[in-house]
């Protein structure tokens, strides 16, 4: 993409987009549980409506910005969400764990060279939320939990600083710009 904006800047304006959509996927799933425990959600703070377009929007121009990054991100965080209910069943009929690991092997052959990066921030993004959920009441994961969220930041780090440092300050800006907000029944949107 020839826009006379660098392609570092690209990268990053790609990974906010891919965690905007990422973030607006993850709160749909999570709308019933975070409803029942009054977590922020942006789903639920919009009053349920029309996030996903939103989402797919943010996914194409994130596409058009850097494939090779939204691709792997995405893929990365679909199969980390997959693999917590692993034995699930899917729409297509396979198990979760089956069906990441096709969406992992198929982005593996589309953006040779980014995957091993993405997952590397998805897991360390993740490890990072979990910490801080734990500050915030809920339990922290376990030293094992703990070891692979830490070697998971360092692995993140060295494969590529750019995609996690743009992927922390989405996950930041997420995380605390939703703080302290509160899902009313019947709010259209945001209080």
């Amino acid at each position: 993409m020839s826009s006379g904006i660098g392609p570092d800047l690209l990268h990053v304006l790609a990974v906010i987009l891919t965690g905007g959509a990422i973030k607006l996927a993850d709160d749909e799933a999570d709308t019933v549980p975070d409803a029942a425990a009054g977590r922020p959600n942006l789903v639920l703070l919009a009053g349920g409506r029309g996030l996903t377009a939103y989402a797919g929007m943010a996914l194409a121009l994130a596409g058009r910005l850097d494939a090779g990054w939204t691709l792997g991100l995405f893929a990365a965080a679909y199969a980390a969400g997959m693999f917590a209910h692993p034995r699930d069943r899917l729409p297509s009929g396979l198990a979760a764990w089956q069906e990441s690991a096709l969406v992992l092997a198929g982005t593996a052959w589309l953006v040779r060279g980014v995957l091993a990066a993405a997952l590397a921030v998805v897991l360390a993004v993740q490890w990072v939320d979990n910490e801080v959920d734990g500050r915030d009441g809920r339990p922290p994961g376990s030293w094992r939990a703990r070891a692979l969220g830490a070697g998971a930041l360092a692995w993140a780090a060295a494969l590529s600083p750019l995609m996690l440092g743009a992927a922390l300050l989405t996950w930041g800006a997420f995380t605390w710009g939703l703080k302290g907000r509160r899902f009313r029944r019947g709010a259209p949107a945001w209080e």
